[in-house]
């Protein structure tokens, strides 16, 4: 009878594991999948906007993480003004001054099904990144998206852009070190660019 009882405790032990290990999972405790594809980034970009979650939406941007600093030596702004800016984009969301209605991912077009043309000139992009002296980051993959979005941004928010983004017709996203980021004004991406590309 006692061995029984020893039985039904590790019986019950590998049920409450098995559980817990399920419910991390599904919640995504154990690994945080928020920008493993491109939907997923949209998913969570989205989510960051309606749930006023200021630092996830800043995870999901190409931010001043792969930003090397002397950049600031040749772009029109200090660094300081930046982070700033930065800071405020944050700080739009976490205020709530964006909301999305509706979206809809009409159409998402890999680098490798991109017609010659276009490949050519984002493998062109991608390689002027990735041997930028300003961009510290390795893009392994980029790819176009074209969105059916319906969203609200408060009149003067430094997130304008958000309520656009539905009208740009080459919108990429980028794969860097294993995760998609999506390059919007202001991010590193922006700074990298103008000072890379003339004009």
């Amino acid at each position: 009878m006692p061995e029984m009882k020893g039985m039904d405790k590790l019986l019950s032990c590998v049920v409450m594991v098995t559980l817990l290990i399920t419910v991390l999972l599904t919640s995504g405790c154990v690994e945080d999948d928020t920008s493993g594809t491109p939907e997923a980034l949209m998913s969570s970009f989205v989510e960051s906007i309606n749930n006023k979650d200021g630092e996830l939406f800043m995870e999901l941007l190409v931010d001043n993480e792969f930003l090397s600093d002397d950049v600031f030596e040749e772009i029109p702004m200090e660094e300081e003004e930046f982070k700033e800016y930065l800071e405020d984009m944050k700080s739009a969301i976490d205020d709530g001054e964006a909301y999305v209605e509706s979206y809809e991912i009409e159409e998402l077009i890999y680098l490798e099904d991109m017609e010659e043309d276009n490949r050519t000139q984002s493998e062109e992009i991608m390689e002027m990144l990735n041997d930028s002296e300003y961009f510290q980051g390795d893009i392994s993959d980029m790819c176009t998206i074209i969105l059916d979005w319906d969203a609200t941004v408060d009149e003067d928010s430094p997130i304008y852009w958000v309520a656009d983004l539905g009208d740009f017709d080459d919108l990429f996203l980028l794969e860097i070190e294993g995760k998609w980021y999506n390059p919007m004004p202001g991010t590193a991406i922006s700074a990298v660019l103008y000072t890379e590309i003339d004009g």
